[in-house]
């Protein structure tokens, strides 16, 4: 399925060519053309050379891909975007749309860069090819492995997304029944249970007996698409079966603190000390039990982190799981820069230099528009232009710039403007680019956001 992108006087357009042989009066393709669907993308249909073509309307929309292609991907942002899937399958079912019809792919997943919004392509057509198992691969790609709960997800969502005939819907529902979803600013919130309190679902399942035709491979399968529940539960088995008080306080301190103050109050009752004397020795064992507590908390936390792995919230089964699918997923990029490394390896006949005399070309941009960024300069990583705080690297403060505009890209002592699906356009020397489209420029070139001019300039390194 190839993919094209067009644009009109207003708006810019995803293209793709329906399989061949589709009825373009077909009900799922009236449906989607004659009514606003929560969570499609708007969608008309197009007879071009005896083909037929589905437009989808993306102006100033971001694709998944193109979203995440230097950001990691935490639990809340898979959490939001799997559960504008889900309301959108939910969508579908009200219209009598087959789910099939979905793409999943990153390039074919759009969000809103302002609200978060997620937006799919709806492809009627007879043989998709389309599946969640490609939207899970670039999850694992993509995860921030510091967030413990955003491994989880993603491994969890993999294992279940390579299982045959498996349902979206149920799957989707399995994996986020933890986390209850409150529109704010259209972002989902997790809701978590108050500690030492056992939760509604958590009762329920109390309550139901364990379905006997289960087998024990199912029973693990189910358990692991719902990483979330085994954190809390086994706090709350824990809180149960220790007194609370000695996992802050060592039983050792503080007794020895009890003690020396009964012994003080013992003395002044009896007249020994005096009021002044007993206060003193109270305070002066409260100190040393809260110093002597304080640094055996400290080397209990230092040697609970050195024993947990990063995944320590799964059981062992899930973890060799979760290193397996991590090693495979990585092992071909770690080959990759072990096969770079060899190569500035040199054999004893001959001596080579690892600097190279030869300078390269640095550009930067520069304007004399008021109000924006008098110099831009490219980097390795690609650098987000638009007037959208927090996503975009360099603001343009203009109404005719798009939220994320364009990008400026380096590769090899080369650089490169792209076109990131803007409304107005981005513009070399006059020339607007198509979206998507990459364009390298060089010193003296004109390069355009919009109505905002930068020109391109050269000095040696």
């Amino acid at each position: 399925m190839k993919a094209e992108y067009r644009r009109d006087a207003k708006n810019n357009y995803l293209v793709l060519e329906a399989p061949e042989n589709t009825d373009r009066e077909m009900y799922s393709i009236r449906m989607i053309e004659n009514n606003k669907i929560p969570g499609l993308l708007p969608m008309h249909s197009s007879l071009r050379d005896g083909a037929l073509f589905f437009y989808y309307e993306i102006t100033s929309r971001q694709s998944l891909e193109s979203l995440y292609e230097k950001k990691k991907l935490e639990c809340i942002d898979m959490i939001n975007i799997l559960s504008g899937i889900q309301e959108t399958l939910q969508a579908l079912r009200r219209y009598l749309i087959p789910a099939d019809f979905l793409l999943f792919e990153p390039e074919s997943i759009f969000l809103s860069p302002d609200t978060g919004r997620v937006l799919l392509c709806c492809y009627p057509g007879e043989n998709p090819e389309s599946s969640i198992l490609s939207l899970a691969d670039f999850f694992l790609r993509r995860l921030e492995h510091q967030d413990g709960q955003a491994v989880a997800l993603g491994y969890g969502l993999y294992q279940r997304a390579s299982e045959k005939n498996i349902s979206i819907q149920r799957l989707l529902e399995e994996l986020l029944k933890n986390f209850t979803q409150e529109k704010k600013d259209s972002e989902p919130i997790c809701e978590k249970e108050p500690a030492g309190r056992i939760s509604a679902r958590e009762k329920e399942e109390q309550a139901a007996p364990s379905d006997p035709s289960e087998k024990p491979a199912q029973k693990a399968i189910r358990q692991t698409a719902d990483p979330f529940s085994q954190p809390l539960q086994s706090s709350s088995r824990e809180k149960k079966g220790t007194f609370w008080l000695f996992q802050k306080v060592h039983p050792a301190i503080l007794l020895s603190v009890l003690a020396v103050i009964l012994g003080s109050e013992i003395l002044l009752f009896f007249g020994i000390f005096e009021l002044t004397e007993a206060g003193g020795l109270f305070f002066m064992a409260l100190a040393a039990g809260i110093l002597s507590n304080n640094h055996w908390k400290k080397k209990k936390d230092e040697k609970d982190k050195a024993s947990k792995p990063l995944w320590s919230e799964e059981d062992e089964e899930d973890d060799s799981l979760y290193r397996e699918l991590h090693q495979e997923m990585y092992q071909e990029n770690h080959l990759e820069s072990s096969s770079q490394e060899t190569s500035l390896l040199v054999s004893d006949e001959e001596t080579r230099c690892l600097v190279s005399n030869k300078s390269f070309p640095v550009i930067r941009l520069i304007t004399s528009c008021p109000g924006c960024p008098q110099e831009i300069f490219p980097s390795p990583e690609p650098v987000l232009i638009g007037k959208s705080q927090g996503k975009a690297d360099i603001l343009l403060p203009s109404d005719t710039v798009s939220r994320i505009h364009a990008s400026l890209e380096m590769e090899n002592h080369k650089y490169y403007i792209r076109d990131r699906n803007s409304k107005n356009g981005t513009f070399v020397n006059g020339v607007r680019l198509q979206i998507n489209e990459r364009k390298e420029f060089k010193e003296g070139d004109c390069i355009a956001f919009a109505d905002i001019v930068y020109h391109a300039v050269r000095r040696d390194q």
